[in-house]
């Protein structure tokens, strides 16, 4: 705007220091203009340019995703559910026959009748409601029901014992003059008096353990046991283990004594002489009898000095441990109101059935089958009664259900370890015919691994039986990291998850192995997984070229089958990097990325150079393009392989694959030319001259000719051709295409607005405005082009400097377009000349007696008027233009003095 007010300026001073003006005769200078040569049209295929710009559009957009490493997390991902996993009902246990069914449904009746224990508040301790329950799990009638409690209610009751762990105790009272105590347990069960037991108790039919029996555990019940002496401590460990018989769960109580040792006495064969002792009736006493007993067959000293000093005792009755167990500490204490303890002893206690009279254990069913069995039924049930059809079930039992397998495991004197080996085994095993959830899969494995840290034992057959559940399951999980895609696909965010769990699994699995005497894994299962990822990676890779690019297909026809290809694998190896990778490294250590990208990267390029040197004798347009567009792809691929650190693709099989698509790419390029200019040609043809909108002062040709050379410039930096002597020629090529197609574009714009009706009559034609303003744009986009087409790097020059030929080119075509500019300008400004001439003839003619001012005053609103439509109009680049033509035609206000 300041160049224009200074045109304005300038007449005003001249009109100023002239008073009088005499009338002269000018002659308005001209120039003629040459007409625009008419471009060839014969050097490429007719079309208009959309389709192959469109297509060029969508391979740069392509290259817009693949800039630099991509990020680690997926920002469009699906919230839907995972895709349903593969379910296979042969998978699961064995269907039980009828016969089997009954008698498991007679061993949870009698788990129910004949329960024992307290129960907790989590539990159902209505023995109605249990029964209810199982008549509904098993599907009985009221009838087959009735009768089948009434059988189990005329069955032998169960033989009790109760488990005692003596683990420790605390905070002891000190007896010894060193500060310190030698304490020990004595313990035994004492029975009630045959005054308070009930007269059912004393009629019912018991087993009883036959003496000499072989066992392999503790004593019998009929015993008094006792621990080792922890010598000066108040804090004694013990950690030993106790099982007595229960003549009446509802009367019988646990005794415990913790007492000081004082002497070498053999307190175990005092215990060993009163177990000798038949019945159970007095026990109370014996426990002081036994302390008499250690003090007579003392030798060292008098008496007083070897007495075992008392240092607290518990009574627990049998009916108050609860029917899960109990593991906890109790308070000590004392024998008196005259007794001085303190302290605590850690125990647990667990009760527990050793006979039973039911069919599976009269036909040798152990107590651990019988649990599974049972656990089996009734998870299956309650999973098709909850949520059949859900992938999302976390094994959530109802509270009958819970309590009747509590009952059933601790009857049948299963540890924990045991309970969490069959609940993996049946749920595991479950889950391979019902999906469930991987997290409560995930659980069971941590609680499992958590009991077998503690005890990591099993009976052989039991370990057998577990080490077989662990291989099916990750021969189960295997299967799956084989359709990764298909099962676990990346952009699915639930699936991811589910993945993620599943790999947990399989990761938990990993710590048993070196635990079984019997492996489960014949190989390391890191191993097994690279092996089902290649393998899941050929299978993947071999459909995607069957459906899109099958082998026996001529070339031609496979190519653009084979760009798809490529283009699903470059996308499949960033979800690879960006999802899974960071999820296999981080739980099993195991590097996906790089197996696939291998694997893959092998597998493409194979096929690429298998179809380059088919195609190369038969090279067309439409060939030449496709391969451009493979090159692209396999291109790109290199490209993220060299943007991880310590990666280089000089190792790859795609290194080199630039060489066969040369001729290609050359042909290519040739297209481009073309199709450039036709582009050009139609958005021309469609072009009103006008502004694109209010905010633009260029009309939708140059928009276009700008996209046009920008996407040129895009597809160069895209190309990154490795060779950098080839890069510099193909360069310069590009180079002097982009110079002929900009030229062409300002001669179809001097043809196009010479055509326009009334633009000559105008003082400032809009149109020519439009024109200047389009010229402008294109030559800046054309400049920006270029200067994308600098040396590469590598190549025999400094990098980033335009190649002496592109650089003559260069120059070249900007000296054209700022002449192209400068003849625009002189025709929007040819008429302004001759207005601005009348006007001051008018002002010459003018009299004296009329002040300069007012003289002057229609050729500055004339002024105003024409430069506001100027400023208005042109873009600040152009604004310049103006005054250097009235420069250059000298307009002289003023020729001389009156």
């Amino acid at each position: 705007m300041s160049t224009l007010l200074d045109i304005k300026s300038s007449v005003l001073r001249q009109v100023q220091v002239c008073p009088s003006f005499r009338r002269r005769t000018e002659q308005d200078p001209g120039s003629a203009s040459a007409d625009p040569q008419e471009p060839a049209t014969g050097a490429w295929k007719p079309g208009d340019g959309v389709e192959f710009f469109a297509h060029m559009r969508l391979m740069l957009k392509k290259g817009e995703g693949r800039q630099g490493l991509p990020c680690l997390e997926v920002p469009l991902r699906s919230g839907s559910p995972a895709p349903p996993e593969p379910v296979d009902p042969s998978l699961g246990l064995r269907a039980l026959a009828p016969e089997e069914v009954e008698m498991l449904y007679e061993e949870a009746l009698y788990t129910v009748l004949y329960r024992a224990g307290t129960m907790g508040p989590d539990q159902v301790d209505d023995e109605e409601a249990l029964l209810s329950y199982l008549q509904q799990v098993f599907g009985t009638s009221l009838e087959e029901h009735t009768e089948a409690i009434e059988r189990v209610r005329k069955a032998k009751a169960p033989t009790y014992a109760l488990k005692v762990s003596v683990m420790r105790a605390k905070n002891l009272l000190a007896k010894d003059p060193n500060g310190f105590s030698d304490p020990y347990c004595m313990l035994g069960i004492l029975p009630a008096s045959d005054a308070t037991r009930e007269p059912r108790a004393q009629k019912e039919q018991r087993f009883g353990f036959r003496k000499g029996s072989k066992r392999g555990g503790p004593l019998p019940a009929k015993c008094i046991q006792v621990t080792e002496v922890k010598s000066s401590t108040l804090n004694p460990v013990w950690k030993e283990h106790f099982l007595f018989e229960i003549e009446d769960v509802s009367t019988d109580q646990l005794h415990l004594d913790i007492w000081d040792h004082d002497d070498d006495v053999s307190l175990v064969e005092a215990c060993r002489k009163l177990n000798e002792v038949i019945g159970l009736k007095g026990m109370g006493r014996y426990f002081k009898q036994i302390v008499k007993s250690a003090r007579a067959n003392g030798t060292a000293g008098p008496t007083e000095d070897h007495t075992d000093d008392f240092l607290g005792c518990l009574n627990i009755p049998v009916r108050e441990v609860p029917v899960a167990g109990v593991d906890r500490w109790f308070k000590l204490e004392p024998r008196s109101s005259a007794s001085r303890v303190q302290g605590h002893c850690h125990l647990v206690l667990k009760l527990i059935t050793t006979q039973r009279d039911t069919a599976m254990s009269q036909r040798g069913r152990s107590g651990f089958l019988s649990h599974l069995l049972l656990l089996s039924h009734l998870l299956r049930l309650e999973h098709s009664a909850e949520e059949p059809n859900s992938s999302s079930w976390r094994g959530e039992l109802s509270t009958p259900a819970a309590t009747i397998l509590c009952l059933h495991g601790a009857q049948s004197n299963l540890s924990p370890l045991q309970l969490a080996v069959l609940h993996w085994q049946v749920s595991s095993r479950h889950h391979q015919t019902c999906t469930l959830d991987y997290s409560y899969l995930l659980g069971l494995l941590e609680d499992m691994q958590a009991h077998w840290e503690e005890a990591p034992s099993l009976p052989q057959e039991q370990e057998e039986s577990l080490a077989d559940s662990l291989s099916a399951f990750s021969e189960f999980g295997l299967q799956l990291l084989r359709q990764l895609r298909d099962y676990f696909p990346a952009t699915n965010s639930t699936a991811v998850h589910r993945l993620e769990l599943l790999l947990k699994c399989l990761g938990k699995l990993q710590l048993f192995q070196p635990s079984f005497e019997i492996c489960p894994f014949e190989s390391e299962l890191n191993m097994d997984i690279a092996a089902a990822l290649k393998r899941g990676n050929r299978e993947w890779y071999d459909r995607i070229l069957n459906d899109k690019s099958p082998r026996e297909q001529p070339g031609p026809q496979r190519l653009p089958g084979l760009v798809v290809l490529a283009d699903a694998v470059y996308d499949d190896l960033q979800f690879c990097y960006s999802v899974y990778a960071s999820l296999f490294h981080s739980i099993l250590n195991v590097d996906v990325f790089t197996l696939t990208f291998r694997q893959l990267e092998r597998l493409v390029a194979e096929e690429a150079w298998v179809l380059t040197e088919e195609l190369s004798p038969k090279m067309t347009l439409e060939v030449a393009s496709g391969l451009f567009e493979l090159y692209l792809t396999l291109a790109d691929l290199q490209r993220f392989w060299d943007s991880i650190p310590g990666r280089d693709s000089r190792s790859l099989a795609l290194a080199g694959i630039h060489a066969p698509f040369l001729p290609a790419v050359k042909l290519w390029f040739q297209v481009l030319r073309d199709q450039a200019k036709w582009r050009l040609q139609g958005a021309v043809d469609m072009d009103t001259l006008e502004p694109v909108d209010a905010s633009s002062r260029h009309s939708s040709s140059a928009a276009t000719a700008g996209l046009c050379l920008s996407h040129i410039q895009e597809l160069w930096v895209r190309l990154a051709w490795p060779d950098p002597a080839q890069a510099q020629g193909l360069g310069t090529q590009l180079g002097q295409d982009v110079c002929e197609a900009t030229l062409f574009y300002t001669e179809l714009l001097r043809k196009k607005v010479d055509t326009q009706p009334g633009a000559a009559g105008e003082a400032v034609s809009e149109a020519l405005c439009v024109v200047l303003n389009n010229v402008e744009l294109v030559r800046k986009a054309a400049g920006q082009a270029l200067k994308g087409l600098a040396w590469p790097e590598g190549a025999t020059g400094p990098e980033g400097v335009l190649p002496r030929p592109l650089l003559s080119c260069t120059q070249a075509l900007d000296d054209d377009l700022q002449r192209e500019a400068h003849t625009v300008t002189a025709h929007l400004t040819s008429k302004m000349v001759g207005d601005i001439r009348k006007y001051v003839q008018h002002i010459s003619l003018s009299p004296d007696s009329i002040q300069n001012d007012e003289a002057v005053a229609p050729l500055m609103k004339y002024l105003d008027e024409k430069l506001a439509l100027l400023n208005a109009s042109l873009v600040k680049g152009n604004l310049s233009r103006p005054w250097s033509v009235f420069s250059t035609q000298r307009v002289r206000v003023c020729p001389w003095r009156a």
